[in-house]
C-alpha cells in the first residue's frame, strides 16, 4: 500500500489508472491470440494476427498519447522492463511488443505453462529423443541447403549427407540460417529483401561475493535480487542491462548472478562488482532477439508458408518473432505450422 500511494505522488493517478487501461482493454486482444491457438486452422501470415495498427506504430508515443501514461514512468519503471529482456529502449518498439510486457505483469488473466516454460522445453526434448519414430535427430549439423524436387525436398547437410521430405520447418531466422536455397526463388528473393535486424546480448553468471559498495550500499544483504538500469545509465558507462542473483548461500554470503549485457564485462569491472570470484562462465547470442520496431507495411506480409506453389511444403515459424519474442508466441506459431503441415499430407 505504501508503494502504490508512493507511485500515485511520484507519477500520478492518472498514469497508474492508464496503465490499469492498457491492461484491460487488451486483455482481449491476447485472449483472441490463444483462441486462434485452439483453431485447427492456420495463419498464413503475420498479418492476420493481430491489426495492422499495433504493427505499425510507435509504443511509447501509443501509451502516452492513448492512454496519458508520463514519459517518466516509461522510462523509469517499464522501459528497465524492456532492456533487462530485450535488451533495447522504447524509443523504437512496436506496440505489440510493449504489450506482452504490460501483460506479463497480470500473468494471472493470461495462459502459463504449467510449472514454467521449462518444463515445456524439457518435454519437447524427451519426445524427441526417446521415441523411436524420432531418431533421425542430427545434432551439431549444420543443414547446408534446401532444394526443391517436382513433390519434395532434399536438404544437404554439412557432412554431404543428404535426406528427402515431403515437408520442411524451418525454425531459425532466415537471415541468419547460411542455407542456400534451390529452385526456391521467392525465399531467396524474401531473405534479400528483408530489413530486420539483430540483437547481440551477452549473459554471464558468476559465482563469488556481491560487492556491495559498487551498488551503493553497506551490505551485501541489502543488494536486491534483480537490479534494472534505465536508458540513461549507457551515458554513465554502466556495463550492465541487469543483476539477477540466481541462487544465495546463508552460510557465507557467495551469490550466482546472472548479468545480462550489450558488450562483454571485463575481468577489471567483474572485479569491482565481486569479492573473491570463484567462476565466471559467458556466453555470446548474437542473433538473441529481432529489433522489435514498428514495421514496415511491406512486412506486415512476412510467411510462415515460404513456398506457396501448388504441393509447395516449406513452412517458416520464426517470422512471428518480427513481432515479439517468446517462447509462447513461437510455440502458436509452431502449432500452426503443425496444422498447415497435416493439411499438405492429408491432401
Amino acid at each position: 500500500m505504501v508503494t502504490m500511494l508512493q507511485m500515485v505522488l511520484r507519477f500520478g493517478f492518472f498514469t497508474l489508472f492508464g496503465l490499469f487501461r492498457v491492461t484491460t482493454h487488451h486483455k482481449l486482444l491476447f485472449q483472441n491470440f490463444f483462441t486462434l491457438y485452439n483453431v485447427k486452422d492456420y495463419i498464413s501470415s503475420i498479418q492476420r494476427i493481430f491489426p495492422d495498427f499495433y504493427l505499425l506504430q510507435n509504443a511509447k508515443e501509443f501509451l502516452m498519447q492513448q492512454y496519458g501514461i508520463k514519459q517518466s514512468f516509461l522510462e523509469t519503471l517499464f522501459e528497465p522492463g524492456v532492456r533487462s529482456i530485450y535488451s533495447q529502449n522504447l524509443d523504437n518498439y512496436n506496440i505489440i511488443a510493449a504489450l506482452v510486457n504490460v501483460q506479463a505483469s497480470n500473468s494471472a488473466t493470461l495462459r502459463t505453462f504449467k510449472h514454467g516454460n521449462r518444463n515445456f522445453f524439457e518435454t519437447a526434448v524427451r519426445m524427441i529423443t526417446c521415441q523411436a519414430r524420432y531418431n533421425h535427430l542430427h545434432l551439431n549439423q549444420s543443414i547446408v541447403s534446401i532444394e526443391k524436387k517436382t513433390e519434395s525436398y532434399v536438404i544437404t547437410l554439412e557432412d554431404g549427407s543428404t535426406r528427402e521430405f515431403d515437408a520442411v520447418v524451418i525454425a531459425v531466422p532466415l537471415e541468419v540460417s547460411g542455407i542456400s536455397f534451390i529452385n526456391l526463388e521467392k525465399v531467396n528473393k524474401y531473405i534479400q529483401s528483408s530489413s530486420r535486424e539483430f540483437i547481440k546480448t551477452h549473459l554471464a553468471t558468476v559465482k563469488g561475493k556481491v560487492n556491495p559498495a559498487y551498488f551503493g550500499l553497506s551490505h551485501p544483504s541489502q543488494v536486491p535480487n534483480l537490479i534494472t538500469t534505465t536508458k540513461t545509465s549507457e551515458h554513465e558507462a554502466c556495463p550492465f542491462l541487469s543483476v539477477q542473483t540466481l541462487w544465495r548461500s546463508k552460510e557465507d554470503q557467495y551469490t550466482v548472478t546472472k548479468i545480462l549485457s550489450k558488450h562483454p564485462i571485463s575481468k577489471e569491472q567483474f572485479q569491482q562488482m565481486f569479492l573473491d570470484i570463484q567462476e565466471v562462465q559467458h556466453f555470446e547470442f548474437p542473433y538473441a532477439y529481432p529489433k522489435l520496431r514498428p514495421l514496415r507495411e511491406e512486412e506486415l506480409k512476412a510467411p510462415t508458408q515460404l513456398d506457396a506453389t501448388p504441393g509447395g511444403g516449406l513452412y517458416y515459424i520464426n517470422s512471428i518473432e518480427t513481432i515479439a519474442s517468446a517462447m509462447e508466441a513461437s510455440v502458436y506459431s509452431a502449432k500452426n505450422v503443425a496444422h498447415m503441415v497435416v493439411k499438405k499430407l492429408s491432401q
